[in-house]
């Protein structure tokens, strides 16, 4: 067990542990300031966009790994991404991350060999879009002070 920030050295020990070559390919789930609460992406490769986890993979196995980003909304301030959810928030996320279990079962079934295909099931809106009900607390009342912890 590592810290997030440790992420690439953890998965590397995972490989040897398991006898697998560093080319295997693997999916990287993430929290992402920069998408709105109760939305998944997948993404085939890309950047670490500033996601300190993102930044040790790709020191050891380079961006080309596929990586479902899940959405926590807010600002990227410390407090807020490594903070506990509030009791109101809890029950959204549970919602978002039984979808985002459902998109790990899109990609280990269709195999990353065809994430062209995972991409398009897991990137509509239908999918990948986590509507929170009326029991939640909003984004805009925490930042006004409502239901804070």
């Amino acid at each position: 067990q590592t810290c997030v920030n440790d992420s690439g050295k953890g998965l590397q020990k995972a490989l040897e542990v398991l006898g697998l070559p560093q080319t295997t390919p693997f999916l990287a789930l993430v929290d992402d300031v920069a998408l709105p609460v109760g939305t998944l992406r997948f993404k085939a490769k890309g950047s670490s966009g500033g996601h300190n986890g993102l930044k040790d993979l790709e020191a050891l196995f380079t961006d080309k790994y596929h990586r479902l980003k899940i959405g926590i909304g807010g600002e990227r301030r410390i407090d807020h991404v490594v903070g506990n959810f509030l009791e109101e928030e809890r029950q959204h996320f549970e919602r978002i991350f039984a979808k985002a279990v459902e998109a790990v079962d899109v990609w280990t079934s269709l195999g990353p060999e065809n994430v062209e295909k995972v991409m398009s099931v897991v990137n509509q809106v239908g999918f990948s879009k986590v509507e929170a009900t009326g029991d939640e607390v909003p984004d805009a009342l925490k930042v006004l002070g409502g239901g804070s912890s």
